[in-house]
């Protein structure tokens, strides 16, 4: 085992088996860092309050030994020791975090959904949680304000917000998530849809012949439509003829190619929304 103690007084502690190579840290920073790059890196992470385990998977074992030459780097800075992780490299990970004798801080915060978006009103959280949010979820952000909004593409970045919101404890926190239930449901569902064969079997070709009209309004194939709004808003704003300045017969042709392509695009999206009420 490694044991290490910062200047801050924060503790690393790496110990391995034959099955299991275990993380134990009280430092905010490191047990983020470490478990962003276990989420992101492997298929079978499962979070539990402040723990995260990674089960040993052949197909992952590049990442794996990138994280385990991560938590060496780490332990050699922290410890002035050289820990060799490498007869490990086929065992499972644990990170904990765990903080003695401190005083936990309550935080409430409210969570609303739309569509493939979860959006958390952060007004209460310092920046250390709300990092604590973007790197437990792993999932594309904005923030605005007093909230983030996360946009959840996939099962795996749906399973990270369900392991978020089934535990009160995160770091040094107890947080009161507050949602509603049935609303909560329902977008778990749709984002199963969303990833389900039918809907890609079905959309993802179309979405691929209409990559010319998102690319005029600068999105991504897979943004959503709320995304594609707030840039057609922002486009049209900036090239109408009647207020920006520039040439005018170039400005009302880009003008024109961008309300083109959102009224292109909209029936897209009526024609996916339409499938996930189960109306198509």
């Amino acid at each position: 085992m490694s044991v290490a103690q910062n200047a801050l007084g924060h503790q690393f502690n790496v110990s391995q088996s034959s099955s299991l190579v275990s993380v134990v840290t009280d430092d905010d920073d490191i047990f983020m860092g470490i478990a962003g790059k276990m989420r992101s890196s492997f298929c079978q992470a499962i979070g539990q309050k402040n723990k995260i385990i990674a089960f040993y998977s052949p197909n992952e074992l590049v990442q794996r030994k990138y994280l385990f030459k991560l938590i060496a780097k780490i332990n050699s800075r922290l410890n002035d020791e050289i820990i060799n992780l490498h007869p490990s490299w086929a065992t499972n990970v644990k990170l904990a975090f765990e903080r003695k004798n401190s005083v936990q801080i309550i935080v409430s915060v409210h969570i609303s959904f739309d569509r493939n978006s979860v959006i958390f009103d952060t007004k209460n959280c310092d920046e250390v949680l709300k990092k604590y949010f973007i790197k437990m979820l792993g999932a594309k952000h904005e923030n605005l304000a007093h909230f983030s909004r996360f946009i959840i593409q996939d099962t795996k970045q749906l399973e990270a917000l369900q392991d978020l919101l089934a535990f009160k404890e995160h770091l040094r926190y107890i947080i009161n998530f507050e949602f509603d239930r049935g609303e909560y449901e329902s977008f778990c569902e749709m984002i199963y849809k969303l990833n389900s064969k039918g809907y890609k079997m079905r959309f993802n070709a179309l979405a691929s012949l209409l990559e010319e009209h998102f690319a005029t309004l600068e999105c991504s194939v897979g943004d959503d439509f709320n995304t594609v709004r707030a840039q057609y808003l922002r486009l049209s704003k900036l090239y109408h003829p009647d207020h920006a300045s520039g040439n005018e017969q170039e400005l009302r042709s880009k003008f024109q190619e961008i309300s083109f392509a959102y009224e292109a695009l909209k029936p897209f999206f009526a024609e996916q929304d339409k499938y996930l009420k189960g109306s198509a």
